[in-house]
Formats: structure tokens, sequence, C-alpha cells
């Protein structure tokens, strides 16, 4: 069975709002499949009608954990960490942090594992937040993929005012 996408204006401040159709019923609004959301940005990105088929739609999340190095093979665009100035704490010092990457490669969660000083987690966290990954797969189907990252900092102490 295939699922056709299509925009329609659906609501009174006229933005447009994806919505599937299927031929055993009407059409739904975005939020009411799983799926919704994210085919959603893909056809605003593309503006062009997509077709995908019902197992598509309907198909298990799977997740895989990976190491570091496999995690770090996979990326794409991963700017330097701009580590900031310190007042106090150790220095230079390293922390921990698990990522989650959904099936499109974008990192969806971060969270501080361990860390020699929480304010340089609180960087890291928020830069790797903007990092894009090459989606995974496994068995030929795209995976969500979670991993612990570990860096080394080194910064600038700066004496409290």
């Amino acid at each position: 069975m295939k699922l056709q996408m299509k925009m329609e204006v659906r609501s009174l401040d006229r933005i447009p709002a994806l919505c599937f159709v299927d031929r055993r019923s009407d059409a739904h609004e975005v939020g009411a499949h799983p799926t919704a959301r994210l085919l959603a940005e893909s056809f605003r990105r593309e503006r062009k009608v997509t077709t995908v088929t019902h197992n598509q739609i309907n198909a298990p999340l799977r997740t895989v954990v990976v190491s570091e190095a496999v995690a770090r093979t996979l990326l794409v665009s991963a700017p330097d960490i701009q580590w900031p100035t310190l007042t106090s704490g150790r220095n230079p010092g390293t922390l921990s942090i698990y990522i989650a990457i959904d099936r499109e490669g974008h990192v969806r969660e971060t969270l501080g594992l361990n860390s020699d000083n929480p304010i340089m987690t609180a960087a890291a966290r928020e830069q790797v937040m903007k990092w894009e990954f090459k989606p995974a797969t496994n068995n030929g189907e795209r995976v969500q993929v979670e991993s612990v990252l570990t860096f080394g900092y080194e910064t600038k102490i700066v004496p409290a005012p």
C-alpha cells in the first residue's frame, strides 16, 4: 500500500500543514502518526510530493549502541568545540557525553555523564547538539545510534572579579 503526501492549507492563519492520505481513510493531521512530523520536515525541505510505503511508516525504531570510534567515523559536520574560560576548577580535564542520533543523522539528545568541570560539560553538550552524522544502517535499514563521546579540554583560567 502506498501513501501519498500532499500539502494542504489546514489552519486559519494560512500555514500549510502536511497530511498523508491513504486509500482506506481520510486525510490525517501531521500529529496523527508518529512518523508524520519527520516526513513533514523532509517534505517542506524538498517541496515535492513524496511516496512512502506502509511498511516504512510502521517500521519499528531500532537503536544500536556503538563505540566512540564508530560514532566518530559517522561524523559529517563537527566543528571544534570552543571551550569557555574558567574562573575555577580543574584545567586541563576530560568529560564524557552520551549522545543519541536519529535515523537522519541529527543529534537528538545529549547527557553529561562525568566531567572534571560541569561548566565544560554544558558547553560541550550545546555544541555537540549541532553536529551532523551520516545516517547509520543495520541490515540495510536506517537505525538510531547511541554512543558515549569523550573530550579533553584545556582553556584559560581567569581570576574571579
